[in-house]
């Protein structure tokens, strides 16, 4: 007999549903995981205690899934270093279906069941995001979400109105802080976005631009002028787009003496942080291969989405947070 359990997922942020089995620290709430800053961070337990929350998350509708975490607090190297930080982890995976009717506009009730296939996760203990491979198992877990619908359909009049996974992740081992017993996690995101994470408020941009040697990029903020992001004596750069919101931009790069073909590199810059992140957006979304080809899209309620070349020779369009 299939084991439902009925979940609550609330509509608590534009970016994703979540829940959380209990609130243990109200001063640093689950919501901090899913802000873009490294300055909050959310407190999951304490490593002197056995009440330890987990935290119940609904998954993009994506066939290869990229979990990425920033385990500790992220609001400095000292304070991370002083805090408890995650050092294993177990993810769960739910076959989820919300009834016809259940939904509110707080949020939705799922019924869920376990796959039976668990993955553990060994943390490295350093400050930075790390990014982990969903293992789904994808023939097997198609075959179980075969099985939970008919078994669905059986047990329950109510009609599902919409079928999704659910994640659960439950910390099951921690290193040590100096000075404090809070288990942090400071971010957590998937692979259908890009997050420029912000240690603090970042200073307004007011332009973007290139030296006149056209080797470095440069731009000018509310503190700053003529501030160089990049610099590469050997290439040509051209500068391709700015976003709408004046946090991300494109720029080519082209060898300054070509022999023969030249080859041309997609670069993306964060301009809030001032440091080009193609290898961050490589191991982020596991499908993009440095140097290809991309430009931005914008939503008419200010998003701002990144479509990239992949490493299959197909397009993919994520957001950029």
């Amino acid at each position: 007999k299939t084991e439902w359990i009925d979940i609550f997922l609330p509509d608590t942020t534009e970016y994703v549903q979540f829940e959380v089995s209990n609130v243990i620290n109200y001063r640093y709430p689950p919501l901090n995981l899913f802000d873009t800053k490294l300055n909050t961070c959310w407190v999951s337990g304490s490593d002197k205690s056995p009440a330890i929350s987990s935290i119940f998350i609904k998954l993009p509708q994506l066939t290869d899934i990229v979990i990425n975490i920033f385990p500790g607090y992220g609001k400095s190297k000292e304070l991370f270093i002083q805090n408890t930080r995650p050092k294993e982890i177990r993810l769960s995976i739910f076959a989820a279906i919300n009834p016809d009717g259940y939904v509110s506009e707080y949020g939705a009730i799922y019924k869920i069941v376990q796959f039976h296939r668990e993955q553990i996760i060994h943390l490295a203990d350093s400050f930075g995001i790390q990014s982990v491979h969903l293992d789904l198992f994808p023939e097997e877990l198609a075959d179980f979400q075969k099985r939970i619908h008919k078994s669905y359909d059986i047990e329950f009049e109510t009609p599902g109105a919409e079928t999704c996974l659910i994640v659960k992740i439950e910390v099951l081992d921690t290193y040590p802080g100096t000075k404090y017993d809070d288990i942090c996690i400071s971010e957590i995101f998937f692979n259908d976005c890009f997050v420029s994470l912000h240690r603090q408020t970042a200073n307004l941009i007011e332009k973007v631009y290139l030296n006149a040697a056209e080797d470095e990029l440069l731009l000018d903020d509310s503190i700053h002028s003529g501030k160089v992001i990049y610099s590469d004596p050997l290439s040509v750069l051209q500068l391709m787009e700015i976003s709408d919101n004046k946090k991300w931009a494109i720029i080519i790069s082209m060898p300054a003496e070509i022999e023969g073909r030249a080859e041309t590199s997609y670069l993306l810059f964060d301009l809030s942080n001032k440091k080009m992140v193609n290898s961050q957006l490589e191991r982020c979304t596991g499908s993009y291969l440095p140097g290809n080809e991309m430009y931005f899209e914008s939503s008419g309620s200010g998003r701002i989405y990144l479509t990239y070349l992949t490493k299959d020779g197909e397009y993919n369009k994520i957001e950029l947070r």
